[in-house]
């Protein structure tokens, strides 16, 4: 009978007899693969002979199980595998450490009933695994078949509590006398299948299936401990436990011995301290160790050595030992951690309850050089320095992005650096950093930094030769870095992907010294106190790309995204309350930037300007405000040159232009996309219309158009040539008036002169146009809103003068010499109504009582009820001081749902 050619140890053992570091060969950490797999790859082969087993050949690359079960020589029966190599089925292990699954399972929760199948041999079964149907209300008994029911005991073999069983929970029993005993965590089996699934993956890499070995031996010793039982050993899982007629084998392993190890072999320990107490025996070359973390346990292997070793991956157990197995009082009884991804607790971190400082502990297992896996902390681990990445290729990856947290809460040191400024050539290229998640306080100075040589020369004045580049950063957040930015890019090739800055940074992004051709996709940055991002304030800034950005809620001196450098480009760009922090607008283009490319840009909310650009080459395309802002989408500033602008649109009606000019020396700016010339809005120079100093002209999409100047004429209109219509006044179409110039003569056609008025107490609930307005004595009053001239960021009200105008009221007194006019409707500006307008000389309408018998060329005077009535007496045709308007047509106009005739005048208001 052909054995397996090496033991589990030998052929994962990384270093020979004589201490050296040895190759693990692939055929036989092959066979010892085919061992663990067993059934759970392909199913079980079950015959009754091994005779009858060998006639079977499986399919290349497959690794089944085999089972004999009747062979007349015992030693045969057992579990069996198929070695490719030899082209036969190799021995693995005998009966009867054999575990079955109940079937059948029904009765109560403290009464259950269940079957063994039919081929198992109830005598040779001594562990069993089953699903329970409900929980249990307090002790349980088990009836197997006919068999007399027995008791289900707790691991420590006192009667089973309430919810000690959950129903479908696959649970573990294992022989108390005549009762059985919960063994192991019901999660065990699938534990360690997915742990020996992931072994048969990675056949090709000997190295990455040890390590996988060993975590999946450690941590079930961990939780078999945990359960109330002790066990020293591995165990190997063959069989599948979702067959109901084939019962799956348990094996364990003594440590000691090395036979059959998945692990290679060594003591396992449930925790450093229990190494630490142990007085492990000398032939012991290698042991596994269980660190607590949040979700459970993380094993470690560590390896006897010959002294203390120099790094913090270190264990010292109470025997003195050294490798060869002597005793050597001084350095003896030392291991040191062999994993090939490591964990920061095995250097002595905590589990991140925030109660010690972490800083040394998590740097020392980054100057391991090797691939970091930092586990989810209770709440954070707690940092007082700056964490430094030297090594090249590392990789760090934390477990979870938003759980996993590094903090610094008290100090002003910066979080995490890629390289060591003040070491010589301390660049560190190729990183990998994964789901880093890193918070500072309000001291903090910076947060996450890329050094390139540049940078670290100008700032520490050390010399590098290279710089730390071609790093790959996914999903980083970094938060409360209160006194500076928050993630900084001196170097270049650097790829940032799923970025997030959510919260009290003082800056975001900053990018300079040797920032080229960085790329940036889905960033998320909001609430900075300042810039979002900056590009390029030192050094060469320059071909680096945003793709898909939020930028919101954060200020800026310029703006919120400050752009610096060459040939830089954002797609997909996303602001929203650009101006809730003062910044002036959301994007500044620099003077000295060059060909700046901004596309797709949405702006949600914020009255400041989407865009400033002062550079050269700026090309913005498909820029589009979703909000009613306070000025411009874009302004080009005074060097702006050679922008190209495309598609800038409002997606709501707004009372602000699209394009700003501003006293630009540039001529070849060029607009695609615009509805008719400048119809998407121009201004030369800025300024608002509620401004009382400043100047300019806007020319907006709706229509309207707004002058001003300071100390000089706001509008020529000069007709050349014919006399004729200077202006012509339209209302719906139609033309209303005219203002009309002959030789020497301005005329006003088709009006009368009007002025504002308030009402005195409140405005009656319907006026119609032409009632008869009385004057009193008090005078209108308006308060407007103006820029502060001691703070122009802010607004004040002022009550703005009036030397003449008093407010009015329907005039109630027959024949009233008071009378002012006649009422003509509500007064609107661009904001909304304004109070209210009076006919006071001109063309108009009056209203008159029904019966009341009118010529043409009769004076009106007050009616005493808001209408008029002709003037009687000696002087009916004479002009007086209650004279109100002048009868031009007998023919009514239009009558009043009130009743009222409203007949053609002249207003003779006064």
């Amino acid at each position: 009978m052909v054995g397996l050619p090496i033991s589990p140890r030998e052929a994962l053992e990384p270093y020979n007899a004589s201490g050296q570091a040895r190759e693990i060969d692939a055929g036989e950490l092959q066979a010892i693969l085919m061992m663990l797999a067993t059934t759970i790859s392909d199913g079980s082969i079950w015959v009754e002979t091994e005779a009858e087993l060998q006639t079977i050949t499986p399919a290349a690359g497959k690794y089944p199980g085999g089972r004999v079960t009747k062979d007349p020589d015992p030693e045969k029966n057992g579990d069996w595998v198929y070695r490719h190599d030899l082209e036969q089925w190799v021995w693995v292990s005998g009966f009867p450490d054999t575990m079955a699954r109940l079937i059948n399972v029904g009765g109560t929760g403290d009464n259950i009933t269940a079957d063994l199948a039919t081929s198992i041999n109830p005598a040779i079964v001594t562990t069993i695994l089953f699903t329970p149907i409900a929980n249990n209300p307090g002790p349980v008994e088990l009836e197997i078949g006919t068999a007399d029911p027995v008791s289900i005991l707790s691991p420590t073999g006192t009667p089973l509590g309430e919810n000690a069983l959950i129903a479908g929970v696959p649970t573990w029993l294992s022989p108390d006398g005549d009762n059985w005993r919960i063994a192991f965590p019901s999660n065990m089996v699938a534990q360690v299948q997915t742990y020996l699934a992931a072994a048969l993956v990675a056949q090709e890499g000997a190295e990455t299936a040890q390590g996988i070995a060993v975590s999946a031996a450690a941590s079930a010793a961990d939780k078999v401990s945990k359960s109330g039982d002790t066990m020293t050993g591995a165990l190997v899982l063959s069989g599948d436990p979702t067959d109901d007629l084939h019962p799956v084998t348990l094996q364990f392993f003594n440590a000691n011995s090395g036979a059959g190890s998945v692990t290679g072999g060594g003591s396992i320990y449930v925790s450093k301290s229990e190494l630490e107490a142990a007085e492990v025996a000398a032939a012991t070359k290698t042991v596994q160790v269980a660190f607590a973390v949040k979700n459970g346990s993380i094993a470690g292997m560590f390896e006897r050595v010959d002294s203390e070793p120099s790094h913090l991956a270190k264990i010292r157990s109470t025997d003195r030992f050294i490798s060869d197995g002597s005793p050597d009082a001084t350095n003896g009884g030392w291991w040191e951690n062999k994993n090939i991804e490591v964990i920061p607790q095995f250097c002595g971190c905590s589990i991140g309850e925030e109660t010690v400082d972490d800083t040394a502990a998590i740097q020392g297992c980054y100057d391991l050089g090797r691939t970091v896996f930092v586990p989810t902390p209770v709440t954070a681990y707690k940092i007082t320095g700056t964490l430094i990445l030297k090594t090249q290729g590392q990789i760090i990856r934390f477990e979870n992005m938003r759980e996993t947290l590094i903090r610094n809460s008290t100090t002003s040191a910066p979080l995490l650096y890629v390289g060591d400024p003040n070491a010589v050539d301390g660049y560190a290229q190729a990183v990998e950093l994964i789901n880093a998640n890193l918070e500072g306080n309000a001291l903090t100075t910076s947060g996450f930094t890329i050094w390139g040589k540049e940078a670290v020369n100008a700032e520490t004045g050390v010399s590098w030769n290279s710089s730390s580049r071609n790093c790959t950063i996914k999903n980083l957040n970094v938060n409360e870095v209160g006194a500076g930015k928050a993630i900084r890019i001196y170097s270049w090739e650097n790829s940032f992907i799923g970025t997030r800055l959510y919260s009290n940074n003082y800056q975001g992004i900053l990018a300079e010294w040797e920032a080229q051709a960085n790329a940036f996709f889905d960033t998320y940055i909001t609430d900075c106190d300042q810039e979002s991002i900056i590009l390029g304030s030192n050094g060469i800034c320059r071909l680096n790309t945003f793709v898909k950005t939020v930028a919101q809620q954060s200020g800026g001196t310029n703006g919120c995204i400050d752009i610096d450098g060459e040939n830089n480009s954002f797609d997909g760009l996303y602001s929203e309350a650009n101006n809730s922090k003062s910044s002036p607008c959301f994007v500044y283009v620099q003077s000295a930037a060059t060909t700046t490319n901004i596309e797709n840009l949405t702006h949600l909310s914020g009255g400041a300007i989407v865009i400033k650009d002062d550079g050269n080459n700026t090309k913005m395309k498909n820029i589009l405000s979703n909000s009613n802002l306070t000025a411009a989408i874009v302004k080009l500033e005074t060097n702006s040159s050679k922008a190209v602008l495309e598609n800038i649109d409002h997606a709501i009606g707004t009372t602000v232009p699209d394009i700003i000019w501003d006293n630009s020396t540039d001529q070849n700016a060029t607009l695609i996309g615009s509805r008719t010339g400048f119809s998407t809005g121009f201004v030369q120079d800025t300024y608002h219309a509620s401004d009382a100093t400043g100047s300019g002209c806007i020319l907006n999409d709706d229509g309207s158009a707004d002058f001003a100047r300071n100390n000089g004429v706001v509008l020529f209109l000069n007709r050349q040539g014919s006399d004729g219509a200077v202006a012509y006044i339209n209302q719906a179409g139609s033309n209303e008036g005219q203002i009309t110039v002959s030789g020497t003569t301005v005329s006003y056609v088709g009006g009368h002169l009007a002025r504002f008025f308030q009402f005195k107490g409140r405005k009656p609930k319907k006026i119609y146009k032409g009632t008869v307005m009385s004057n009193t004595d008090e005078m209108c009053s308006w308060t407007v809103k103006r820029k502060n001239p001691k703070n122009r960021k802010k607004l004040i009200e002022v009550t703005e003068d009036n030397e003449q105008l008093n407010k009015l009221e329907v005039s109630a007194e027959a024949g009233d010499t008071n009378v002012a006019g006649l009422y003509v409707a509500e007064a609107f500006d661009k904001d909304g109504p304004m109070d209210h307008l009076l006919a006071m000389t001109g063309d108009f309408v009056v209203r008159v009582q029904t019966g009341v018998h009118i010529a043409r060329g009769d004076l009106l005077e007050s009616a005493g009820d808001g209408t008029a009535r002709p003037q009687t007496g000696d002087l009916a045709g004479v002009v007086q001081s209650g004279t109100i308007a002048k009868i031009t047509s007998a023919t009514p106009t239009r009558t009043d749902p009130d009743g009222m005739i409203v007949y053609p005048c002249v207003v003779m208001g006064c």
